[in-house]
């Protein structure tokens, strides 16, 4: 029974009834359907309710009491919470079928996602993935809307990747995702932790909420009893270490953490160590700085905690050449180091432009922006570590979204002028990247920052098409 284990307030009408699937938008409820009218921060669900019911749904979920006659209605205190726990019995649990990891923090979870994903198909061939630049089951990729999606289409893609022959998957876990109760009822095996630096304030309020959508994962039953896998390097890694009770093993460059590197070199070719833990790995990878030493002590402590052998796991990470968007060099003939990265707040901005410095013979010049209708604290931040850390500043649009592209660059000028760096400050992205390319020579790195992966640029409501990847080879191939 689809509300077994589930508190309810009140049932109006007969339950006993066959649900041939789960909506939470009404126009994709279908004839015998269950319709959760969600409370989201813009639209009410509830308004949706007499269209759902004409779509032929059996039964609405819903937090408001009864009132809409000889209509099934299924009251309760949290919708989203009750509709995580529905699609779980809807589908089975499928997460109990699977090698389950999730990655939870603020900045590497893409990147450690992506280097599970490799150990995992050297293990076992057939893997999943949820993150924010692809959902894939084997070779087969799927649309992405956020970077966790809502509970029942998450259920929905662990029974497929069931059905499909996986055994592992892994899985980006945002901090939206864990307040908005999308992961409630999914079983990990292994959580990890990064690091939690500023960033969605815009969303959560303060820091300190910001922390505590995050400890969830680690905390609450809702996600089973995962082995919590921790960098306690940071010091809300650290936190958490004192507030975790159950399993749990740490990883950082400190020596005190379980998993922590030896021998640790690094160049423009990559990466090399040994992991010292309970057992010895010899680590060889492209990927490039500090943190993707941690991305990748992360991931290994969790693979090897998720039971794979010692040889997939050097060879998962060593298959990993590149994450899109992440610290990814644009290839070209030029000899030219451009770098495209997701960075989009100031810690992130701050460590990618230390790894190009340890990279770097001659100069760091970084173009990056500030997204529209977000945290808008964070712009002089990250103005101050852009000038501080590099050696000239190309000042862009991000996505301005419904905000004036020149009000945010006004917020984040100031502090880029008092740092003493020169800049420029070009509006338009495509020009600003021309620039910054057309300024290096052989000798500087280029960081395109703040896009990364994303193909699109927001202005208003649309998305318009737009690369920095694509821009910048266009650039350095004289392509208008």
């Amino acid at each position: 029974m689809l509300l077994q284990g589930i508190r309810v307030q009140q049932i109006v009408g007969e339950t006993d009834r066959e649900i041939a699937g789960l909506a939470y938008h009404s126009h994709s409820v279908k004839p015998g359907f269950l319709f959760f009218a969600v409370r989201g921060f813009r639209v009410d669900g509830n308004s949706f309710v007499k269209e759902a019911l004409e779509r032929g749904a059996s039964a609405i979920v819903s937090e408001r009491p009864s009132w809409i006659p000889e209509t099934v209605w299924i009251q309760v205190c949290d919708t989203r919470a009750v509709m995580a726990a529905v699609a779980a019995n809807f589908y089975g649990h499928p997460s109990r079928q699977l090698t389950l990891v999730g990655v939870t923090g603020t900045n590497g979870k893409t990147t450690t996602t992506f280097l599970l994903d490799a150990i995992f198909r050297a293990s076992s061939g057939k893997t999943a993935m949820i993150g924010t630049i692809e959902q894939r089951i084997g070779e087969q990729v799927y649309p992405v809307e956020h970077t966790t999606p809502e509970s029942p289409d998450t259920q929905q893609f662990l029974r497929q990747a069931v059905a499909g022959g996986c055994n592992f998957a892994c899985m980006e876990v945002s901090s939206h995702a864990l307040q908005l109760r999308r992961c409630d009822a999914v079983e990990f095996r292994v959580a990890i932790f990064t690091n939690l630096t500023r960033d969605h304030l815009d969303f959560h309020g303060t820091f300190e909420n910001y922390y505590a959508a995050k400890r969830r994962l680690f905390t609450e039953e809702a996600f089973g009893m995962p082995v919590s896998v921790i960098n306690r390097d940071d010091p809300y890694g650290e936190r958490l270490w004192s507030e975790v009770s159950r399993c749990k093993v740490s990883f950082g460059l400190d020596a005190r953490n379980e998993f922590h590197p030896e021998n640790l070199t690094w160049d423009r070719d990559g990466i090399s160590f040994q992991i010292a833990g309970s057992q010895s790995l010899s680590i060889r990878s492209a990927l490039l700085g500090i943190p993707n030493v941690y991305n990748i002590l992360g991931a290994c402590t969790a693979a090897l905690h998720a039971g794979v052998q010692l040889e997939a796991v050097c060879r998962g990470v060593s298959e990993v050449r590149s994450v899109p968007g992440r610290m990814e060099p644009v290839p070209n003939g030029r000899g030219l180091n451009v770098l495209v990265d997701f960075a989009h707040t100031d810690d992130a901005l701050k460590n990618l432009l230390q790894t190009a410095r340890t990279l770097t013979r001659g100069r760091i010049i970084v173009l990056f922006g500030c997204g529209g209708d977000r945290d808008r604290s964070k712009r002089p931040l990250m103005g101050r570590v852009g000038g501080q850390h590099s050696d000239f500043v190309v000042l862009t649009s991000d996505n301005p979204r419904t905000e004036d592209p020149d009000g945010i660059l006004d917020e984040i000028e100031p502090a880029v002028r008092a740092t003493g760096t020169p800049y420029v400050r070009i509006r338009d992205r495509k020009e600003a990247i021309r620039y910054a390319i057309y300024l290096a020579n052989g000798n500087d790195t280029v960081v395109l920052a703040g896009k990364g992966h994303e193909n699109y640029q927001i202005y208003g409501g649309q998305k318009v098409p737009f690369s920095d990847r694509e821009e910048a080879r266009k650039t350095i191939e004289g392509k208008p």
